[in-house]
């Protein structure tokens, strides 16, 4: 397979006045093919677990989500009259879309931090009367972890920040890649498997992939990221779709 060097970069500055992309390179051997599989799995990751809240909410059943990344997908109408989301029968991928913005990756391939923009358009009716559509711009991270080049990722959602709510694409991401690579240095959480530690790096600098709290081994055979923290433990993160 050709391999190519793909210069994945995006270092965001802000001023008062505009947003400003300037780009650092992120060096990566990585196929062309492989990048492109990478971003479709992660979209289609997204739209099977979101697919699969749906079908779950139909039946009236409940599974909790952890990092609240798919679920609050699952319903694409919204009544104004009772206040309160309903299950539509639009199908998932005519409700959202789902566009992978920038995958930067270590040196091997092996793990991967990608930036998510997601249009939602939401059915707004006021009882059985349709009134208008409404759309919204969402921004989310996604880490990917693998033993080998040729593996597909098993994907796990970065929730420490997320941008919602927005306009357009631009605006979402911008939001979400401004923290993670100008803010996420220095931050820390208060409990959960970053409890008491500080992030020393953010996404995009030279080390972030080898020593980020992320990438830190949880047990022998898993990281940090895998985990999340609730009712006092930590949990690993087990979605109807992982890869």
């Amino acid at each position: 397979m050709k391999q190519i060097i793909i210069f994945i970069c995006q270092m965001l500055l802000l001023s008062s006045c505009n947003n400003h992309k300037a780009f650092s390179q992120n060096f990566t051997v990585v196929s062309k093919q492989r990048y492109e599989e990478d971003k479709k799995q992660i979209v289609n990751c997204f739209m099977k677990n979101v697919e699969a809240y749906k079908i779950l909410k139909k039946k009236g059943e409940y599974l909790y989500d952890p990092a609240n990344y798919y679920e609050p997908y699952s319903a694409t109408i919204y009544d104004e009259l009772a206040q309160v989301d309903r299950i539509s029968s639009i199908p998932i991928s005519r409700a959202l879309e789902i566009r992978v913005d920038t995958i930067l990756y270590d040196s091997l391939g092996h793990r991967c931090f990608a930036f998510v923009g997601i249009k939602c358009i939401t059915l707004i009716y006021r009882g059985t009367i349709y009134k208008k559509q409404h759309k919204s711009y969402d921004a989310k991270a996604f880490i990917g972890i693998r033993k080998n080049i040729n593996d597909s990722l098993s994907i796990y959602p970065c929730n420490l920040f997320g941008g919602v709510g927005f306009e357009n694409y631009d605006a979402a991401l911008n939001e979400l890649e401004h923290y993670f690579y100008n803010s996420l240095k220095g931050s820390s959480l208060s409990c959960g498997v970053y409890e008491g530690k500080h992030f020393e790096e953010n996404v995009g600098d030279k080390e972030f992939f080898k020593n980020s709290l992320f990438f830190q081994k949880y047990t022998k055979d898993s990281y940090n990221c895998e985990y999340y923290y609730d009712l006092g433990k930590n949990y690993k993160y087990k979605y109807p779709y992982m890869k």
